[in-house]
């Protein structure tokens, strides 16, 4: 069984501030006698300030080869919910599907859940570390097998990139959907913000909620929707949608780019 890993969820609970190193519930070794992957672990944190100082990583593993009788499916990604006043993330979130490894085909594992509840700000304290991943993609499938469908990416609050350290946010979720704040008051202020991988597995959508102060928004020509949501966004570079998915201002109509 997956090890799930919880703080300050208890009932009663008063949550202080939580300061921890890196965390790891990766999915283990395929038992022999199964083709399935096993799932990460849930990862799941509340404080009043929550300071991760290394990675999080909860991606599930692949599976044992099937050979050519059986489908190779790979592990689910395990979710992670962070919740606090303030968030402070100094290296990568990694919730994505293993492979299914098999001669005969194989099925990639779903990604998980990551969702950041509270103001987040980027801050690796080193200035050679200057972006942060977020990745829920699914698995590699082989042969006619599919990949993994991609896990939602949630941020409700703001995001706030360190100049010094770590200003550029590169979100990955595959087929999945990554959402940046629940309104305009949830700015997102960065040097760069990667919208999706340059895979062709991108066919998600990134949907921003909040108002976007970045100087340089990176796209990518595959088949994921960019939509550009809050007011008074500002991109200082101009910008090129190269996605090939939905491209949507809709209230943002008071964009400016470059």
């Amino acid at each position: 069984f997956p090890v799930t890993i919880k703080i300050n969820k208890s009932d009663g609970v008063i949550p202080g501030v939580v300061s921890l190193g890196g965390v790891f519930t990766r999915g283990g070794v395929a038992a022999e006698d199964t083709v399935v992957g096993l799932q990460g672990g849930l990862v799941d944190i509340k404080g009043s300030r929550v300071d991760i100082g290394g990675r999080i990583d909860t991606r599930g593993s692949d599976s044992l080869n099937g050979g050519a009788d059986q489908l190779g499916i790979g592990g689910a990604g395990g979710s992670i919910n962070i919740e606090g006043a303030t968030i402070v993330l100094s290296r990568d979130l990694i919730s994505t599907g293993g492979r299914g490894i098999s001669t005969l085909s194989g099925i990639g594992g779903g990604g998980g859940f990551i969702t950041m509840t509270g103001d987040v700000e980027l801050n690796s304290r080193v200035s050679d570390l200057t972006t942060i991943v977020v990745n829920t993609r699914g698995g590699n499938g082989l042969g006619i097998g599919d990949e993994g469908p991609g896990g939602a990416i949630s941020f409700f609050g703001k995001i706030t990139g360190t100049p010094t350290t770590s200003n550029i946010l590169d979100l990955q979720y595959g087929s999945g959907e990554a959402r940046l704040g629940d309104a305009a008051a949830d700015t997102i202020t960065l040097g760069t913000l990667i919208t999706a991988a340059d895979d062709a597995g991108s066919t998600g959508s990134l949907v921003i909620n909040g108002t976007l102060n970045v100087d340089t928004l990176t796209t990518f020509g595959r088949g994921y929707g960019i939509s550009i949501l809050g007011n008074g966004s500002q991109i200082t570079q101009n910008v090129s949608f190269l996605n090939t998915g939905l491209v949507a201002l809709g209230s943002a109509g008071g964009i400016v780019t470059g």
